[in-house]
This record gives C-alpha cells, sequence and structure tokens, in this order.
C-alpha cells in the first residue's frame, strides 16, 4: 500500500501524523509527504518529504491573513460560557482555503505520479481531498485536536471551490471516507451520523533534540511549563506571560518558559526560578512537568492530556476556547485571561489534587486505546 501524507503547513498539524506515518512504514507499506512550509519537521523525522510550494513565506501569508481578518483573535478575550464554543469557523475555513491554495497543482502533479493508493491528510488542509478525489482514491482524516470533523473539509471545499472545479471536482460531494479520530473517550466530539470514525491513541511527536542535563536531574519543587506555542508568539508576542512572570517569583516551584527562541525583552527581568527554553521535546518536557500554563493549540492540548498533568488555558484564538472549555468541563484544570495568573491560581494548579487525578485519569484513558498500528489492516481493506 502507498499512502501520500498531505499536510497543511505548521509544525503542529504535522506532528501527529508522524507516528502515524512511522507505523506504516513499520508495517511494510510506502509513505512520501506532501506538504509546505516547515517542510524540515517531517524530514527529520526520517520521512521522504516533497515541498509542494516551495518559495511561499507561510509564517508571513498566515499572520497577514489574521492581521486583516479580526475574527481569528490571535490575542487573549472574555472567557464567557456563551462565547466558549466560538470556533471562528468561517475564518478559519477561509485562511486554510488561503493556505491550501498554493499547494494544489504540484500535489496533483505529485500524485498522479507516485499513485498513492491512499490520502491521509490534516483536518485544515483542502489539497488533500481534492487529490484524492482526482485520483478517486480514499480520503482519510488525521485527526489533531478534539473538535475538527468532516465539516471542517466541507468547508474549506467550499471556499476553494474554482480549484475543485478545474479538477472536475463537485466540492459539495467532497468528505472524508474515514476519520482518525486522536482525542481520548471521555474527551471525543460527538460526529455526524454520516461520518465513520476509527479511534486511535494520540501519541505525542514534537520533534527530536538534545535533552539538558538538568530535565533529568533529581527535583526538589515542583515544576511548571510555561507556553504560547509555535503561532501566538510572532502573531502577538509574549506580554499575556507578564502576570505569570510577576506571580511566579513568590512561588515556590520552578517554571520553565518553552517559547521556541521569542524576544523575552517585554517580559523583563525573570526571577531566579524561571527558565528560558529555545528548543526541547514538548512531550519530554512535560514528562518531568507537574502542570503547564498554555495557549490552548491542539498539539498542547494533546500532548498534556497523554502527560496526565493540569493546565491552565490562556486562549487565543481558533480552537484554544473550546479547548479551554473542556479543561475547566472536566475538571482538569481552566480558563484564564492572562491577568488572572495570581500567586493564588498557580498554587491552586500546582497543589489542588483533584484536578492532577482528573488529568491522570484522562492519561490512562488514552494509554488504554488502541495505536494507529492496529488499523493498518483496515486501512489496506479500505484502500483495496
Amino acid at each position: 500500500m502507498r499512502v501520500m501524507v498531505a499536510s497543511s503547513p505548521g509544525a503542529g498539524h504535522v506532528f501527529p501524523t508522524i507516528p502515524t506515518a512511522w507505523a506504516l512504514r513499520a508495517a511494510g507499506h510506502d509513505v512520501i509527504v506532501a506538504m509546505s512550509g516547515h517542510i524540515g519537521k517531517a524530514a527529520e523525522a526520517g520521512l521522504p518529504v516533497v515541498d509542494v510550494s516551495p518559495g511561499v513565506d507561510y509564517d508571513k501569508l498566515q499572520y497577514e491573513f489574521a492581521a486583516n481578518h479580526p475574527r481569528l483573535l490571535l490575542k487573549p478575550r472574555s472567557l464567557q460560557e456563551d462565547d466558549a464554543d466560538d470556533f471562528q469557523f468561517d475564518a478559519i475555513a477561509e485562511l486554510f482555503a488561503e493556505v491550501s491554495a498554493p499547494t494544489v497543482d504540484n500535489t496533483v502533479e505529485l500524485a498522479r505520479r507516485w499513485r498513492p493508493d491512499v490520502i491521509l491528510y490534516t483536518p485544515c488542509h483542502g489539497t488533500g481531498p481534492l487529490v484524492a478525489a482526482v485520483l478517486g482514491i480514499p480520503a482519510v482524516m488525521h485527526g489533531f485536536n478534539v473538535i475538527l470533523g468532516s465539516e471542517m473539509t466541507a468547508a474549506i471545499a467550499r471556499q476553494m471551490a474554482p480549484h475543485f472545479e478545474r479538477y472536475g471536482i463537485d466540492p459539495s460531494a467532497v468528505r472524508p471516507d474515514v476519520i482518525l479520530d486522536v482525542a481520548p473517550p471521555t474527551l471525543r466530539r460527538t460526529y455526524n451520523d454520516y461520518d465513520t470514525v476509527w479511534p486511535i491513541r494520540y501519541l505525542p511527536y514534537n520533534g527530536g533534540g538534545v535533552l539538558p542535563a538538568w530535565l533529568s536531574e533529581p527535583r526538589t519543587r515542583p515544576r511548571v511549563t510555561a507556553t504560547l506555542g509555535s503561532t501566538v508568539p510572532g502573531a502577538s508576542g509574549i506580554s499575556p506571560l507578564g502576570t505569570l512572570i510577576q506571580a511566579a517569583g513568590t512561588i515556590d516551584a520552578d517554571f520553565v518558559l518553552a517559547l521556541g527562541g521569542a524576544d523575552l525583552t517585554s517580559l523583563g527581568t525573570l526571577p531566579p526560578n524561571v527558565t528560558p527554553v529555545d528548543w526541547i521535546p514538548f512531550n519530554e518536557l512535560l514528562a518531568v512537568s507537574d502542570a503547564i500554563i498554555h495557549h490552548g493549540g491542539g498539539g498542547t492540548t494533546l500532548t498534556t492530556f497523554a502527560a496526565g498533568i493540569p493546565q491552565y488555558v490562556l486562549p487565543h484564538g481558533a480552537d484554544n476556547y473550546v479547548n479551554a472549555k473542556l479543561v475547566r468541563t472536566h475538571g482538569i484544570g481552566d480558563g484564564l485571561m492572562p491577568d488572572q495568573l495570581t500567586s493564588e491560581r498557580l498554587n491552586h494548579l500546582i497543589s489542588y489534587q483533584p484536578i492532577h487525578d482528573k488529568a491522570a485519569s484522562i492519561a490512562n484513558e488514552i494509554r488504554s486505546q488502541e495505536p494507529f498500528a492496529a488499523r493498518i489492516p483496515q486501512l489496506v481493506d479500505l484502500a483495496g
């Protein structure tokens, strides 16, 4: 079986597909990754990669789109119960239709040459299902959060209608043949009746890297990780962590700022118990952390679920608000505005045992799920 992984740009999108690609190759199947933007992340994982839109600056494209579309709201806003489910669905579909468009022709051409049996695509990628329709092969959506289903494929296809139509494809008829759902059972969304869903275990993959010696040294007090992901620092800066930094100096704990080398000037002088790091594989850092404060991105939230530690979410946009509500509703932590990161709140995150117990139970759910490898025979049958 030959499987083409068609991923939208961004490490957080392609990362969840990498353990799946490894499992396919270990089972003797051929895999190629067709993506754009941060292609090095897939190549560093040992996968063959084709850049299907060379020369396109996707960071610039996405930041400019966000700046011109206030609905994306890449900054914290009021966390009211009536807006916690606000996914800015249409804006996200419009953004990723624009991001997908430069990849269409090269991906179709690559697929016609390579002749895959299945297209495995990420939920915010419009080109994957288009290519599957052009070749008449199954399209399998690979989840990377707890939210997106076939309606995102349909919404992006509507936005990309001219591209579908010039290949003779009706965009209204496009949807995934199968959805690989990586959400833990307790947090799984309700799907449409027409969706075929294969639950699989979420396996964190956050890239490689040399681990600092202090990461494995014995600890004498709790460790809290703080991050804003890969997009927020570039789009709106790191100032939301200012209150955290002020409060951290009063807490008997160590704090790690995982900000990917962002400029920390706006945070002022860091307290002695706050350590910034450039890049550490996130799952390895969380494995030796007791709690996390983050922006609510899908990959960060799922990796935290798998680590079994409580979390505070400072949502900025996209799926962040939905993830914040899930965390709050299921007693795994809370969704907060940055100015709510007081000493009292931080001590609660570190020491309140019920949220630690609930986080551990979610991690146990994940460990009990079947990995993707158990689904490979079904995928072979689907491919025919």
